[in-house]
């Protein structure tokens, strides 16, 4: 295999994987099944990167992994895996993967991409995208249509290119707009889910709920709502419930003139030595010495 010339961070640069850098004309394309890469190598494309070339890899069937700059992404087909022009990138695949890989040059997908794709985030850094079995069909087809133009070379070859070229971007536009729709589903049910626990713990926290309560009345596992806690920038559930009772003593212990040992209970602690612990670490104070810090006429 040929080396490529090495960038500045040690990274080696290609034309196509294992040939020499070059320039890249403007309206390359080129199409080959993964293992005729792949395979030689053992299934273990090294990091490199290309000046001008970007990746549709249409993988029918198997698992692997994609380096993309600092990201790893697995994946396991059928899918489809996107990857810009510049990245740093490698991969491992199995044995098993089969599909192809379509390489243009970027000023060329640019040029052919449809208006309503330019700039689509999904097609802005590397992407890997569930391909449904209809979908897969298609692009398969295109793919070895393709294959076939480019090397017929037959009359009217290149508008044949540019158009089945075109019809592979509109598929993977397609999938990148569901796949969109379906985080921001996903993501909303996250938002959803955790303004409900946040509405429980109000009402609830000074009853000492068990987490299995909070967990049933919002039908919901435990993981589900730390997921949902994580995605919004919040501590886990049990910590989430924690703060709101130490808000709350702290506003007794100041504006109150209620015992130590009351005011946790109030709040749901009913082991008063539990209490003082609890706060203490999260407030820095034991509950009389935080009292006394802030309302100097009460010692206790």
């Amino acid at each position: 295999m040929a080396r490529g010339r090495r960038g500045a961070a040690g990274v080696e640069r290609f034309y196509l994987y294992g040939e020499p850098p070059g320039d890249v004309e403007h309206d390359f394309v080129h199409v080959e099944t993964i293992f005729a890469r792949s395979g030689p190598a053992k299934g273990e494309i090294r990091p490199h990167t290309h000046a001008a070339l970007t990746h549709v890899f249409v993988i029918e069937a198997g698992e692997g992994e994609v380096l993309a700059d600092e990201r790893r992404l697995s994946f396991a087909g059928p899918v489809v895996v996107f990857v810009p022009a510049g990245l740093v990138h490698g991969f491992r695949f199995s044995p098993r993967v089969s599909g192809y890989v379509i390489t243009s040059a970027s000023a060329y997908l640019r040029g052919v991409l449809p208006a309503s794709l330019r700039g689509a985030p999904a097609l802005e850094s590397a992407v890997v995208l569930p391909l449904p079995p209809e979908t897969r069909e298609e692009l398969c087809a295109l793919a070895v249509r393709l294959m076939r133009e480019l090397g017929w070379g037959a009359l009217l070859a290149r508008e044949a290119v540019a158009g089945c070229f075109k019809l592979v971007l509109v598929g993977v536009g397609r999938l990148a707009e569901q796949a969109g729709r379906e985080s921001g589903a996903r993501a909303a049910g996250h938002v959803r889910l955790l303004a409900a626990f946040r509405a429980l713990v109000e009402a609830h926290y000074r009853e000492d709920w068990k987490m299995e309560v909070y967990l049933a009345a919002l039908r919901v596992s435990e993981a589900q709502l730390r997921y949902a806690c994580a995605r919004g920038g919040e501590a886990s559930p049990a910590q989430m419930i924690l703060a709101r009772r130490v808000i709350e003593a702290k506003r007794l212990l100041i504006y109150s003139d209620i015992a130590v040992a009351e005011c946790g209970l109030s709040v749901g602690f009913n082991d008063p030595a539990y209490f003082s612990r609890a706060f203490a670490k999260a407030a820095g104070l034991a509950p009389g010495a935080y009292r006394r810090a802030h309302r100097p006429d009460r010692q206790g």
